[in-house]
């Protein structure tokens, strides 16, 4: 199985696919609470397919354009992940992202670094407290 996560605006996405077709889907209204959240959520998502983390065999990121901080959050997380249970994963982007990072999953390919992009240059807010 391989999970890809989508972190580019308040609504965070993920997906589960095997080789030839999508398993499931889900979405939630992350907003400002995404990184407490993401790894609750796969679990949960992984937990509700009947999978397990040892049952990913690769992961997919969305890189942009998108949300500077969600981007960033959903890179470093994929990228941890993939440390952890010592599995592939790429970073990709446009319309087939999934479709793209199945191919290079398929084709032995595995990303050392993943950068975002951004679409432009990031525009940061001054914290709010």
């Amino acid at each position: 199985m391989i999970l890809a996560i989508k972190t580019d605006t308040p609504e965070a996405e993920l997906w589960l696919h095997n080789d030839t077709s999508q398993k499931a889907h889900h979405s939630w209204t992350a907003n400002r609470q995404l990184a407490k959240d993401l790894l609750r959520e796969c679990d949960a998502f992984l937990q509700h397919e009947s999978l397990a983390w040892k049952d990913l065999a690769g992961l997919i990121v969305f890189t942009g354009p998108g949300s500077f901080t969600g981007l960033r959050i959903g890179i470093v997380s994929i990228m941890s992940m993939a440390h952890s249970l010592d599995i592939p994963s790429v970073g990709t982007n446009g319309n087939a992202w999934i479709t793209d990072g199945i191919n290079r999953l398929n084709a032995g390919e595995s990303d050392k670094y993943i950068q975002p992009h951004y679409g432009s240059e990031p525009h940061i807010t001054a914290p709010r407290k």
